[in-house]
């Protein structure tokens, strides 16, 4: 990692792809097998109150409540190549690897996550990819900040962009815009600014 660059710091969920359209992609996986949606959407919150998503934790929830899916449904979920990037995604980040070193920061489990980065084929772009279990990301933030020089935190969560600022570092809050896509142009005039 050239250190002499600033490092930005990428967020992947709702930042560069479109996990609302994966929970609706694994509802309706669940609601074939015969699961009520309702049944479906309810178990998933309550699961998301204590933790990021695991599908096998998902479906021996789903267990409780007398329904029956087999984890590996859920297989095929990142079979198509990019499926679920935001449009302008890739572009973003090929214009800001000219200038930053990139590194991605995602919350969640991490076979579930690196199943998503390799079906985004974003990694190129990133000097280093960290997957916490950590919503708020502090711990992986405040170290970051202390081994890299300046960073530039970019992520859809006000929890993460609070943290950020706890520590010091500039932090920009990913806003979509209507039609559900993050407003990128808005996220580089931003970057001029800190």
């Amino acid at each position: 990692m050239e250190l002499k660059k600033p490092t930005i710091i990428l967020d992947l969920d709702e930042t560069l792809i479109d996990t609302k359209e994966i929970k609706r992609r694994i509802f309706n996986l669940v609601e074939k097998t015969g699961v009520p949606r309702g049944v479906a959407v309810g178990v998933y919150r309550q699961m998301r109150k204590k933790s990021a998503f695991d599908q096998r934790r998902y479906c021996f929830e789903l267990k409780k409540t007398g329904y029956k899916v087999n984890p590996n449904l859920f297989n095929n979920l990142f079979s198509k190549p990019k499926d679920y990037n935001y449009r302008g995604a890739e572009q973003f980040l090929k214009n800001l690897s000219k200038h930053f070193n990139l590194l991605l920061l995602t919350f969640g489990v991490p076979s579930f996550q690196n199943k998503k980065i390799e079906q985004a084929g974003f990694k190129q772009f990133f000097q280093k990819v960290l997957i916490t279990e950590q919503e708020s990301k502090l711990d992986l933030l405040r170290t970051l900040k202390s081994g890299t020089g300046k960073i530039i935190l970019i992520d859809n969560s006000k929890v993460s962009i609070y943290t950020a600022k706890r520590l010091n570092a500039p932090a920009i809050l990913v806003k979509n815009r209507k039609s559900g896509v993050p407003d990128y142009r808005a996220i580089l005039t931003k970057l001029k600014e800190v």
